[in-house]
């Protein structure tokens, strides 16, 4: 892998983030901010370390988050938070190192509070790593790291249970991935545990892209040069067999590891989304001199594979910010709204709107609230335009919201505090619009002809605290509506091809000469992701394209002597792909321009950058030879 040299694109960041001790880091995004939790004590006494971040570069330490059982158990391992209808609840394993076991604790912040709710999870003596997943349907797992003496590979390695409520497992683990390879060993003749050659696999973390289930997993010794990040994946999140592995360490090596001189030991990763809610960055542990410390990068999902843009040690470009943010002036206030901080508060004797007047077709709308008063006839909603189309309605008659999948009608939620933080996010994609409520889809339809999009909150009747809002321009499209005419999202051609969806993925199908697949508003400054793979004899690349111009090529693939390489099409230069690069393979491209500069990479390999004089642009898919297919395509833009 290849890290970005110096001189790039502004403004940087430099790992590590976060300079101070901060083993086994995990963050949690909440209302706009980022709370990250590590192993060990803090200076006060108190255990589980807390930092605080509005960017994931710029870290505050807070202090301890829990109160230290009585028991005085003298570690306190790899803590999890997950917040839910105004709880926070942390889990964390405590013990001796020989000893160890799953608890949790409940705070009502995330920067600390946190207290013990006097509850084992786990039976088994060596339990570590807790990970809670929770699966579309609103099913909760939970993955955890305990010892296998009995197997092939002796030591530890990942397991999954059910959990029946937020203190509660079912109690039937079952493994998900064990050792398999010498670069899981963790000590060749492991005094403490009989001199047995111990093998290693910790640190789950879990993802689910396009049905499919991803397991981020640490491997090695965490204490040297050894210990690295892998991943597995299934079609079954309880399935009957071990998750699949691929990454033997001699013909493919983890996503993370070390860089000699450069990166000791890199692991025990967590993943957030970042501020603009599209990028994602795996967040992990990485030792400097005698302290583990605390590094970010951006990383991607690419059909059954994840990889990370890392470890990098050199400047990289700071995670991207939205669009627009509560602070912007883009936003129209009306009535009475009162500022708490980074908050607004609207009065409940006016009727309230914060608006956005969208400059763009397609955006991601995110807003973090809870009602702080109300009566039986408040009523908080979110619209989509001026028409009144409204995408979302709560009111106080038990907790009913409109804009569940049946429209028609209001839907009833159990245990939901409206006085607690909720997420209402919405999203518009070439006419196809999206709500979802706590991470979890409340509704999906097509939009109305001719809609003027506006996004509204509208407070009648009620104070209502709003603590975040972000809006994001752009899309990502992942091809998985059945529906052709809902999937179809106002992609257009250039040329003489057609167009077909199935698999998950979009399939454009060239006639004769050369065709451009081209869709979504022009922005100055964007970023550009693709998961694409062709047939052998297909070239592909991509354009920009500007109103009443011709388009201007940027990069084409191309094979040169049963090579691939990336044509630079300003100056001809031609760039090689890594020799391990198959056109029948989705691999992720990924284009970003800020002023006059553009860069291109191929997942963790920077590929080249070049300039072009040209301002706001969209963007093309061009493809000469029979058919390229795309399991995801996302064009964002860039905010300031």
């Amino acid at each position: 892998m290849e890290n970005h040299p110096p001189g790039r694109l502004p403004p940087d960041y430099v790992n590590p983030v976060f300079s101070r001790s901060f083993p086994d880091p995990f963050v949690l995004k909440f209302c706009g901010e980022y709370f990250g939790y590590c192993t060990g004590f803090a200076e006060d006494g108190l255990a589980i370390g807390v930092a605080r971040s509005s960017n994931l570069t710029d870290w505050t330490y807070v202090g301890g988050a829990l109160q230290p059982l009585r028991s005085e158990p003298p570690y306190y391992w790899a803590p999890e938070v997950v917040y839910s209808n105004g709880k926070f609840y942390m889990y964390y394993s405590c013990g001796n190192e020989t000893l160890m076991e799953l608890r949790v604790a409940v705070s009502d912040r995330p920067d600390g509070g946190f207290e013990d709710a006097g509850v084992r999870l786990t039976n088994e003596e060596f339990a570590i790593d807790a990970h809670v997943f929770v699966d579309d349907n609103g099913d909760r797992f939970m993955f955890y790291a305990t010892d296998f003496l009995d197997h092939s590979h002796i030591g530890t390695g990942t397991v999954v249970d059910k959990m029946r409520s937020w203190y509660e497992l079912e109690g039937s683990p079952r493994p998900v991935t064990r050792a398999a390879y010498d670069w899981h060993v963790y000590d060749p003749n492991r005094a403490e545990k009989g001199g047995v050659r111990w093998h290693t696999v910790e640190g789950p973390t879990v993802f689910k892209h396009k049905g499919k289930y991803l397991e981020m997993f640490s491997g090695g010794n965490w204490t040297n040069s050894s210990y690295g990040v892998a991943f597995a994946s299934s079609d079954e999140i309880l399935a009957p067999r071990e998750w699949r592995q691929s990454i033997d360490g001699e013909t493919l090596f983890p996503v993370l590891r070390t860089i000699p001189e450069k990166v000791v030991g890199p692991g025990h990763n967590s993943a957030v989304i970042g501020p603009n809610n599209r990028e994602l960055y795996c967040v992990y542990h990485s030792w400097v001199g005698d302290e583990r410390v605390m590094y970010i990068d951006r990383m991607g999902l690419v059909d059954s594979r994840i990889f990370v843009r890392g470890a990098t040690y050199t400047p990289q470009p700071v995670p991207f910010p939205p669009s627009l943010t509560l602070e912007s002036d883009e936003l129209e206030l009306t009535g009475k709204w009162n500022r708490l901080g980074k908050s607004l508060i609207s009065d409940r004797d006016a009727e309230s709107t914060v608006s956005v007047a969208t400059r763009f077709s397609d955006l991601l709308f995110e807003c973090s609230f809870r009602i702080v008063e109300w009566d039986e006839s408040s009523k908080f909603s979110l619209f989509l335009n001026d028409e009144g189309l409204s995408v979302f309605e709560l009111n106080s008659h038990g907790n009913r919201i409109n804009g569940l999948e049946d429209r028609d009608e209001s839907s009833s939620i159990k245990d939901f505090d409206p006085f607690a933080f909720h997420q209402i996010s919405l999203e518009v994609s070439g006419g196809a619009i999206e709500v979802s409520l706590d991470g979890r889809r409340a509704g999906r339809w097509m939009e109305p002809a001719n809609s003027a999009r506006r996004p509204t909150l509208d407070c009648v009747g009620c104070a209502v605290e709003i603590a975040s809002l972000a809006v994001t321009y752009g899309f990502n499209d992942l091809f998985e509506i059945g529906d052709e005419g809902a999937i179809n999202r106002k992609w257009n051609i250039i040329g003489d091809a057609r167009i077909s969806f199935g698999d998950d993925a979009l399939r454009l199908s060239v006639g004769s000469g050369e065709a451009i697949l081209t869709r979504g508003d022009a922005f100055a400054d964007f970023e550009f992701v693709i998961n694409i793979r062709s047939d052998t004899s297909a070239e592909f690349g991509f354009a920009l394209l500007r109103e009443d111009s011709e388009p201007i090529k940027i990069f084409s693939v191309v094979e040169l002597d049963e090579s691939f390489a990336v044509v630079d099409n300003n100056s001809g230069t031609h760039l090689p792909l890594p020799s391990s690069y198959s056109k029948e393979e989705y691999r992720q491209f990924r284009i970003v321009k800020i002023g006059d500069e553009l860069q291109f990479e191929s997942e963790d390999l920077l590929i080249g950058a070049t300039k072009v004089g040209i301002g706001s642009a969209a963007i093309g898919i061009f493809s000469k030879g029979p058919s390229v297919e795309m399991e995801m395509v996302r064009w964002t833009e860039i905010g300031k």
